[in-house]
């Protein structure tokens, strides 16, 4: 009941539905793992199934049944399947031809869909595990949040406890910092470890790569997530920020099933930052931010007004003009007294 995958989102599956009595095996929903009881349809690798590739529509995400044209690495396939198979033919929008580039009869699908783990774990209760001689492949983060569409769940995000998103490699971090008026001895490890589970879930990150950490005064809590591309991580900085906007959101955020904040405990609104290596800047305070301000700017000169400089050379030269004049105007005047003496002599 899955939309049909597209060609933007479409990818080889990891994992394809095997029909096995033998290596699937029953699945206990309380430990999530394999159990002595027998199954019959479990996920198992893309491409060793050691019996026969599910032809039913249910077990693959969009219903995008594969196209089976015998070659099959294990051989794992009946007879009627690939007779039915081969007699639909492939679909008009897939790219493949073939099995062993997952193929589909599906039409509107671009590939063989992947097997709907979830569905066989919870729904069905087969799974493959440890001594079934077979197992599933680890499924990407993206392809499960697809696979998870529609689960009803306890709270939001709670089959990620089942199947937890992968840790990356940080590259890139954003930050947060935001001020409790509360106690340091409140913020315990187990509380601590708590609420990044939380934020984790709220970010759709694993917890592996959120890192909160409490310092004294009015409790300064700072949360530090790790991704592993500068894009990514600027895109949750926007995310982050509208998750925090106000204090009530900031405090409904930190807020787990061992603590539980309020909205005027928050002090402000936490300011998010995003930067690469092993922690992204912590948000300037007021003061530094206003310490770092450019400069005014200086007022352009326009045909209206002077420099200071211009003025002044103005002035110095209009001062040595006159005192030219006035040194001219004395040697004259000196001259024509000499003519006149001479005259009377």
């Amino acid at each position: 009941m899955l939309a049909k995958p597209t060609a933007a989102i479409a990818a080889m599956p990891v994992n394809e539905p095997c029909y096995s009595h033998s290596s699937c095996r029953g699945y206990d929903q309380a430990t999530s793992m394999a159990t002595a009881g027998s199954g019959f349809v479990c996920c198992v690798k893309w491409g060793t199934c050691d019996a026969q590739v599910s032809n039913n529509a249910k077990y693959f995400e969009g219903g995008c049944l594969p196209f089976h044209d015998g070659t099959h690495p294990l051989g794992a396939h009946s007879s009627d399947n690939v007779r039915t198979s081969k007699k639909r033919g492939v679909s008009n929008e897939s790219v493949t031809s073939t099995w062993a580039t997952a193929a589909t009869t599906t039409p509107g699908c671009f590939m063989q869909g992947e097997c709907v783990l979830p569905y066989a774990e919870q729904i069905m209760h087969w799974t493959a595990g440890p001594g079934s001689g077979m197992e599933a492949a680890a499924v990407p983060d993206a392809v499960m949040d697809r696979l998870l569409v529609g689960a009803v769940e306890a709270y939001p995000d709670a089959c990620r406890e089942i199947y937890p998103r992968t840790a990356v490699t940080a590259t890139h971090h954003v930050k947060a910092s935001i001020t409790i008026e509360a106690e340091i001895a409140t913020f315990t490890t187990t509380v601590l470890t708590a609420m990044e589970a939380k934020v984790a879930r709220e970010m759709k990150v694993a917890p592996g790569n959120v890192d909160i950490k409490a310092e004294g005064g009015s409790v300064v809590l700072t949360i530090n997530i790790g991704y592993d591309s500068a894009v990514t991580a600027a895109s949750a900085s926007t995310t982050m920020a509208a998750a925090m906007s106000d204090k009530s959101a900031a405090a409904t955020m930190l807020t787990t099933d061992l603590v539980t904040f309020t909205t005027a405990e928050v002090s402000a609104v936490p300011v998010i930052t995003s930067g690469s290596g092993a922690s992204a800047p912590a948000p300037p305070p007021p003061a530094a931010a206003a310490a770092t301000a450019p400069p005014p700017s200086t007022p352009k000169k326009t045909d209206d007004t002077m420099s200071v400089g211009a003025i002044a050379g103005i002035a110095v030269g209009a001062s040595v003009v006159v005192i030219l004049v006035a040194g001219v105007a004395l040697f004259m005047m000196n001259k024509s007294k000499k003519q006149v003496t001479s005259t009377k002599g």
